[in-house]
């Protein structure tokens, strides 16, 4: 700055020289020639004078600005020198791997949403993120439009959903009719945000919303919103004791009997063990769903569920093995009961030829019929025991089986089998639920780019426990524009 200064006032002098250079050169060379007259040589020097005194001013602001600067400078020099902020560590998310068979295709996409050990990204190359202007972070916007038309040679119960225990049971003979639906109501959208952070880690929170609220036909609906540091989980996604990385790739939402997709508030903490290895322990949202067992009784909670989980991931398969306890109260209006339950859950995922693979699934327990997607809202967690003296924990039994098949990179199809069933008290009503089957097979073909076609045929199968029978099929067709697709 001093110097552009110094520079500037060399050149205020020269301007001045050449100035009064050129000011002075006309009058010598016409004295030269013929005398001036008086006034003329007092106009000169009036101007003359009025040069100078500009100049002057000029030269004395640059001085008092040189010294501005210089003692800016000394003051700065002085003053101790500030380390560099440290920098954020680097981030983890390339740190740890996703098994791949866990990251082969499905249509719903549901794996993107499921927390992961050091929330460790599906892919690894990050692509899709959008780094966050004037900070360490970044974000991904995800999901899909999604348009579903389904058609029923009669009447299968949920249109929107191909639900096992929805579909009607020994239906009068004139009121069996085909039914047709046209649903955009999977259709989501997710953002999916990561910061890293001074600790080593990164901060996730993932955020998605679909349309299958209770308000209506396009009514949102929260599915996951929750924030994971540090392998700390608070908010709302899938529970601890479902694989959301198992569950078969349907084009219907619901998915085969036996499944386990229960989204719901919790606190979790997940822990890596070793190389693949990991437990994770929540303490989740309770809902204990039973009928009304006697006049104004209502079914309670007295305690959240708690669930504790081992998992194992590998190159091309991984297994997890869940368990859940939980206290199951009632409250008959003039006594308060309160009894356990508990279920297990283990999964296998495994690739076999190529990208190929093989899902299964099982799961048993007592009084945790509410977990299970197709029995949910039942009121199949308790019930009275066989002499009507106490309360009892049903026995449920689940399980699902499925196989991907590639026909080639953009066309695959999956087929799937699903079994579900309660073990009934003799206080149940002829009506309750007893045992359902559920068997899919589809064709999935990627046309182009972020566009997605499939047709699939399902078929269910309800038993009540007076063997009272229920069977439905469905076609459904899907058309789905990824919002973000890898290539």
């Amino acid at each position: 700055m001093v110097r552009r200064l110094q520079n500037e006032f060399t050149l205020l002098l020269f301007l001045l020289f050449l100035a009064a250079t050129v000011t002075f050169l006309p009058t010598s060379l016409t004295r030269a020639q013929t005398p001036s007259p008086p006034q003329e040589i007092d106009e000169l020097k009036r101007r003359l004078e009025q040069l100078e005194q500009t100049t002057r001013q000029q030269i004395e602001a640059l001085r008092r600005q040189i010294a501005q600067q210089e003692e800016e400078i000394t003051r700065l020099h002085q003053q101790p020198q500030q380390p560099p902020a440290a920098p954020l560590p680097p981030s983890r998310l390339q740190q740890r791997q996703i098994t791949k068979e866990v990251q082969s295709e499905t249509f719903n996409l549901e794996r993107e949403s499921a927390p992961r050990i050091d929330n460790a990204p599906l892919d690894p190359a990050l692509r899709g993120y959008f780094s966050i202007p004037g900070t360490p972070a970044r974000f991904k916007f995800g999901g899909y439009a999604k348009l579903d038309v389904m058609v029923d040679p009669r009447f299968a119960g949920d249109p929107d959903q191909f639900v096992t225990t929805t579909i009607p049971v020994n239906p009068p003979p004139n009121t069996v009719s085909m039914d047709g639906n046209v649903s955009a109501r999977q259709t989501r959208f997710n953002v999916d945000v990561r910061s890293p952070t001074p600790y080593n880690e990164d901060l996730r929170v993932y955020f998605e919303m679909d349309f299958f609220g209770m308000g209506g036909a396009t009514d949102p609906r929260l599915r996951h919103f929750y924030g994971q540091l540090k392998n700390i989980l608070l908010g709302q996604t899938w529970s601890a004791f479902t694989d959301p990385d198992n569950k078969p790739d349907t084009l219907d939402l619901e998915g085969p009997a036996g499944v386990i997709d229960t989204r719901q508030a919790q606190f979790r903490y997940s822990k890596p063990i070793g190389n693949g290895h990991s437990l994770a322990f929540s303490i989740e949202r309770p809902n204990v769903q039973a009928p009304m067992l006697s006049p104004g009784g209502q079914a309670t909670n007295p305690a959240p569920d708690f669930v504790a989980r081992y998992r194992y991931e590998a190159d091309r398969w991984h297994t997890q093995i869940s368990s859940l306890y939980r206290a199951l109260g009632y409250n008959s209006g003039q006594r308060a009961q309160t009894i356990f339950g508990w279920g297990l859950n283990g999964s296998l995922g495994i690739m076999i030829l190529g990208r190929d693979n093989i899902r299964l699934n099982g799961t048993y327990g007592k009084g945790i019929a509410r977990y299970i997607s197709n029995l949910n809202g039942l009121g199949l967690d308790l019930d009275l025991t066989n002499d009507a003296t106490g309360l009892k924990a049903l026995p449920v039994v689940a399980g699902y089986a499925a196989y991907q098949h590639y026909w080639w990179s953009k066309l695959r199809s999956s087929f799937t089998f699903g079994y579900d069933r309660v073990q009934n008290t003799t206080p149940q009503p002829g009506t309750a639920f007893s045992k359902s089957y559920y068997a899919s097979g589809n064709l999935i073909w990627n046309a182009i780019g972020n566009l997605n076609l499939g047709v699939e045929f399902l078929h269910g199968w309800q038993v009540l426990k007076n063997d009272a029978q229920g069977n439905a099929n469905r076609i459904q067709f899907s058309a789905k524009y990824d919002l973000y697709r890898k290539e």
